[in-house]
């Protein structure tokens, strides 16, 4: 991963189901951080985990 330092920070919206909004909004408290901090390190472990995935079925 990249140090923020070095990369673009770019701002975008993103629709959200009030549900799931929520459902972020109780992992932030739970977690004691921001709902942005939450999404970052949703969207990080699903990227890793696409890669992950994605590396394993080259692999075979």
């Amino acid at each position: 991963m990249t140090s923020r330092r070095r990369q673009d920070i770019v701002t975008t919206n993103l629709e959200i189901p009030s549900p799931m909004l929520n459902e972020l909004d109780n992992m932030a408290t739970e977690l004691n951080i921001s709902r942005q901090a939450v999404m970052k390190m949703m969207l990080r472990r699903a990227l890793d985990e696409h890669y992950l995935a994605k590396s394993q079925i080259k692999s075979t």
